[in-house]
C-alpha cells in the first residue's frame, strides 16, 4: 500500500493520490464505495488546507472517483495462456507458470523456498511475501495452502537443483543489474516491468499488469467449473464476499445454463 502519512502536506501531489487509490484497489479487501469515500474525506481535508493557506491548490480535485459499477479486471483467456507462456523467456517461464496455476501474488511467489512445496500432496504453503524492505508476512497476514496440478509439479521438479537445501529460494536469477549484481531472489520490478511486458508484446497480446495473472487463475478456475469458494481459498481472501465482488460476475455467466443442464441429466434418459 502507498501510505500518505509520511508525506509532507506541501509534497502531496495528484500522482501520489492516484497511486494510493490504486493500492487500495489492489488489496482486494475494500469495496468501491469505501475507496471513493476515502477519497472524499481526503478531498475535504485538503480543501480546508487550501482555505487555511497551507497549500496553494487541492491535488485530490483532479483525481476521478472509481466507477460505482463492477470494474472488469483484464485477464488471459484460456486460449491465450499457452501463447503467453510460449513467449516467456526461459528464466521467467517457470515463475509465470506458477503465477497462472496458483493465483499467487508476485511477492508471495518470489519468497518461496523449496520446503514450502509439498510434492506428495501437490500443495504449496504460502507463508511470507517479499517486499521492498525484505521478507514479511502475506498481505492478509495469514498463511494458506495452495494446491496445484501435475503440470506445475513437473515444472517445479525440473526447476529444482539436484542438490538444494530446504530453505533455498525457488526462483533465483540475476540481480536487478546483472552486470554488477550476483544471483539473488527475482526482483519484482524486473518481473513486472520487463519480463511480463516483453512476453505480452512478443505474444501479440494486449497490455495488462502482472497482477492480471492472478485474475487469469481465478477466471480459469471458474471457467472450468470450480466453485467460488475454491477460488477464495486459493487466492487467500479472508471473506467469500471479496471473491464474489471481484469474480462473482464470471460465475454468474457460467451458471446461466446450469438449470437446463441439470434437467438434462435428470430427465435425459426418460
Amino acid at each position: 500500500m502507498v501510505p500518505l502519512d509520511h508525506i509532507r502536506l506541501t509534497k502531496l501531489d495528484t500522482a501520489t493520490i492516484k497511486s494510493w487509490l490504486a493500492s487500495l484497489v489492489e488489496q482486494e479487501r475494500y469495496a468501491t464505495k469505501t475507496i471513493n469515500n476515502s477519497l472524499t474525506v481526503l478531498t475535504v481535508c485538503l480543501n480546508h488546507a487550501v482555505r487555511d493557506g497551507l497549500v496553494p491548490a487541492n491535488p485530490a480535485r483532479a483525481v476521478q472517483r472509481l466507477p460505482d459499477d463492477h470494474m472488469e479486471r483484464d485477464y488471459l483467456r484460456l486460449e491465450e495462456i499457452p501463447i503467453y507462456l510460449d513467449s516467456c523467456s526461459e528464466l521467467y517461464r517457470p515463475l509465470a507458470e506458477l503465477l497462472i496455476a496458483t493465483g499467487m501474488r508476485i511477492g508471495e511467489a518470489v519468497a518461496l523456498v523449496w520446503e514450502d512445496v509439498d510434492f506428495a500432496n501437490n500443495a504449496i504453503r504460502v507463508m511470507r511475501s517479499r517486499k521492498a524492505s525484505g521478507v514479511g508476512s502475506t498481505k492478509s497476514d495469514r498463511s494458506r495452502a495452495v494446491d496445484f496440478g501435475p503440470r506445475l509439479a513437473g515444472v517445479l521438479r525440473e526447476l529444482r537443483p539436484p542438490r538444494c537445501a530446504p530453505r533455498d529460494p525457488i526462483f533465483v536469477g540475476p540481480g536487478r543489474w546483472p552486470s554488477t549484481s550476483p544471483a539473488e531472489h527475482f526482483d519484482r520490478s524486473t518481473v513486472s516491468r520487463q519480463w511480463h511486458k516483453h512476453a505480452l508484446k512478443d505474444a501479440g497480446l494486449r497490455d495488462m499488469p502482472l497482477r492480471s495473472l492472478r485474475h487469469t487463475a481465478a477466471a480459469a478456475w471458474l471457467t472450468t467449473g470450480q466453485p467460488l469458494v475454491y477460488v477464495q481459498r486459493q487466492l487467500g481472501h479472508a471473506s467469500i464476499t471479496t471473491t464474489e465482488r471481484f469474480y462473482g460476475h464470471l460465475e454468474t455467466t457460467l451458471l446461466r445454463g446450469a438449470a437446463a443442464a441439470t434437467e438434462s441429466v435428470i430427465w435425459g434418459s426418460a
